[in-house]
């Protein structure tokens, strides 16, 4: 029997709440606990890098056709070595330089509590997936997070330790009625 079947059926929950307000009320709860950061931690999502020029040697030489000239600036921090090559950029005049950003997501470290989605589940049945942590976060941040080349979970420790991960599969939408978060697999590096 389905729940639209309204032949002598007691549902004991029709006096307390209905459907909608039980999404409305799950929703603001879950938001609530991401807002206020009440279990969420400080998470530094590293983009691939875009490049710029070298700090390290002299730019390009107008005389020699704008050629680089892999002469070592003077105060340059690494010497330029064999055959003239700056060992910073190699000879190059770019280095590729990371973005970063931080974002409060909820890590779930034991696999026992993942949200049991998809890929997770799959993951889970193996047992102790060793290395791997699931992030909790909402579905704002899912272009960030599919950008991202790797994440520190927990930027307050990182002093004592780093938690370094790469995204393992794609993020998950999940929610009570409709999508307005997502999980996230992360594999250690």
């Amino acid at each position: 029997m389905s729940c639209n079947d309204n032949a002598s059926t007691y549902n004991p929950f029709s006096q307390m709440i209905n459907s909608e307000a039980l999404k409305i009320l799950f929703k603001q709860a879950v938001d609530y606990l991401i807002s206020c950061r009440t279990c969420t931690v400080p998470c530094r999502l590293t983009y691939p890098g875009i490049y710029e020029a070298c700090t390290n040697c002299s730019q390009q030489n107008p005389a020699i056709g704008k050629k680089h000239t892999n002469v070592a600036q003077s105060g340059s921090r690494v010497p330029v070595y064999a055959a003239n090559q700056c060992s910073v950029c190699h000879g190059t005049n770019l280095i590729s330089v990371d973005s970063t950003e931080i974002l409060y997501m909820i890590p779930l470290w034991d696999y026992k509590q993942w949200f049991n989605t998809g890929l997770s589940s799959s993951i889970i049945n193996a047992r102790n997936p060793d290395g791997m942590v699931q992030t909790f976060s909402k579905i704002e941040v899912l272009p960030q997070i599919k950008r991202a080349k790797s994440i520190r979970i927990d930027t307050n420790i990182e002093q004592y330790t780093k938690h370094d991960f790469e995204i393992y599969g794609e993020p998950e939408p999940i929610g009570f009625g409709e999508s307005s978060y997502i999980t996230t697999l992360w594999k250690k590096l």
